[in-house]
């Protein structure tokens, strides 16, 4: 099972907002243009304050909540042009970055994070920051058009250097999410030129080689992934994938094993790990009872998703229960559907529902002529 750091799914995606040094070289910019001293009760006086607590320490709910009222109430006010557009890029800002705080509490508050950031894009559309971050909260709903179409608007805006390899890394992890794999490899390798080697993007571009069916290139990616970063678990659960992939059973046990003692309470080692066992296409690998016990253990830390019970279908499936493998592999097939995973995933959530409703395991028994009796054998390299 290929694993990633991501958003629902997929990515560690990184929320940008618009720090107090750009709001007070705006101010500075701001004030000097509009050549007047603040008043009580114009709509000048009210950016001051909003101002003012952009400064005051840290930037609590409460304040934020703060500075977007005073920066509504100052745009309802008398003032002048500048001063206004003063108020509406400050008032941007502070939406921006109450939708940051939004996105990254605990639980994540997402409808009101997008919210925000939908306000901050409209009052202020310079700011590709705001785009990016809107982008993410698309991505994290699977609204993946409307991801890309962000995504794409923060590059036109031109980035400085770095952002724009955080953007493609976003871009490829909405591709991947789509199962658009080469799409995916492109951007990723976009972002590997635009920065040093980052064990993250090696380790995605790594998953979506293997994929691909290009398990050396995915061993390259991942190896080097592991050199900069040798607790990666991510990494170390795709390299256990590749080496499954090049029929290097043996290492990639060992593989999986390690990111076991890593992370011993996420789900993919043990899934991956069960797929071996139950799925191997070399008898002396297979080990039903093994299979089941990951499995199992697979599904308690990452919920019934699609991927976890399409893993415990095949373990019950090679011990001999394929009525039970069906009924879980129905479930997963149904859930993919309403998750809207790609149609490969879906087509081949049928055929291992094929298998078990024939009575038998996956990949199916073989003839007396050595030939699969439905179909070429899957691999463990996509659920």
């Amino acid at each position: 099972m290929l694993t990633r750091r991501t958003w629902v799914v997929w990515a560690v995606l990184v929320l940008m907002a618009w720090g107090c040094g750009e709001v007070e070289r705006a101010f500075s910019q701001e004030s000097s243009s509009s050549g007047e001293s603040a008043s009580a009760g114009t709509a000048w006086d009210h950016f001051l304050q909003a101002y003012r607590l952009t400064r005051q320490g840290e930037l609590t709910l409460e304040r934020l909540d703060r500075i977007i009222q005073l920066c509504r109430r100052g745009l309802q006010l008398p003032g002048t042009a500048e001063q206004k557009r003063y108020g509406r890029r400050l008032l941007a800002w502070a939406y921006n970055r109450r939708g940051q705080w939004y996105a990254q509490a605990q639980p994540p508050q997402e409808d009101k994070a997008l919210a925000d950031f939908e306000q901050a894009v409209q009052l202020d559309p310079t700011r590709w920051k705001y785009f990016h971050n809107r982008g993410v909260s698309f991505a994290k709903r699977g609204q993946w058009n409307k991801a890309l179409a962000d995504f794409d608007q923060v590059l036109r805006l031109h980035p400085p250097r770095e952002a724009r390899a955080k953007c493609h890394f976003n871009r490829g992890e909405v591709f991947f999410a789509l199962g658009r794999y080469e799409q995916a490899v492109q951007e990723y390798t976009q972002a590997l030129r635009l920065q040093p080697p980052r064990a993250q993007v090696l380790n995605a571009r790594g998953a979506a080689w293997v994929l691909l069916g290009q398990a050396e290139r995915a061993l390259q990616d991942l190896e080097q992934a592991i050199a900069l970063e040798p607790n990666l678990y991510d990494a170390r659960v795709n390299r256990g994938n590749a080496l499954a992939e090049l029929g290097r059973y043996g290492e990639a046990v060992r593989e999986f094993r390690v990111a076991l003692k890593l992370e011993p309470d996420r789900a993919a080692a043990y899934a991956s790990l069960a797929w071996l066992l139950a799925t191997c296409q070399q008898p002396q690998w297979r080990d039903p009872k093994q299979a089941l016990a990951y499995a199992q253990r697979a599904v308690k830390l990452g919920g019934e998703e699609p991927q976890f019970l399409t893993v415990l279908a095949a373990a019950w499936a090679r011990s001999g229960k394929p009525q039970q493998a069906a009924q879980l592999q129905r479930q997963a097939l149904l859930l993919a559907q309403k998750r809207k995973l790609p149609q490969s995933v879906l087509n081949r959530y049928r055929r291992y529902l094929q298998a078990y409703q024939s009575g038998q395991p996956w990949p199916p028994q073989e003839n007396a002529d050595g030939k699969s009796s439905a179909g070429s054998a899957e691999s463990s390299k996509e659920r």
